[in-house]
């Protein structure tokens, strides 16, 4: 059988002074005990944190121009330019409302087969789909008038 230690060896030393009733309360000590209270900015401080900071103006302004071009550009312009070509994106025959116009969400049921065409048809046309639908029913209308 296995025997804890009871008595000194386990307990911690009592102070003494924290059960007296007469004692003085402890004094806490803060880190910040050193530094100056926090008050609210004078009216002058606020006018002047405010204030639009001047411009810096440039050291040494420039004064020699270059008498030609090369001067300016690099000898390589291959260092320079991008590696990748900038694309322009054909125009979409497609084109969007204008953000002001107002439209108005209108759902309907269709069939699976066609929701996939008509999505595949969007991805093909870099639009929405919605667009797909709504160019075919105008299309579909005019026809029918």
């Amino acid at each position: 059988m296995m025997f804890l230690p009871i008595g000194s060896l386990s307990m911690k030393n009592p102070r003494i002074e924290d059960f007296d009733p007469n004692a003085k309360a402890h004094q806490l000590k803060s880190p910040l005990e050193g530094m100056p209270a926090i008050e609210i900015p004078s009216r002058s401080e606020k006018a002047r944190k405010t204030a639009k900071p001047q411009a810096v103006k440039p050291a040494k302004p420039q004064t020699h121009l270059p008498e030609s071009p090369k001067e300016v550009l690099p000898s390589n312009l291959q260092d320079v330019l991008p590696a990748k070509p900038q694309t322009v994106k054909p125009v979409n025959p497609f084109t969007r409302l204008p953000e002001n116009t107002h439209v108005e969400k209108y759902t309907t049921r269709l069939e699976p087969s066609l929701i996939k065409q008509i999505k595949q048809f969007a991805v093909d046309q870099d639009i929405k789909d919605y667009e797909v639908v709504q160019q075919a029913v105008k299309e579909y209308l005019a026809k029918k008038r």
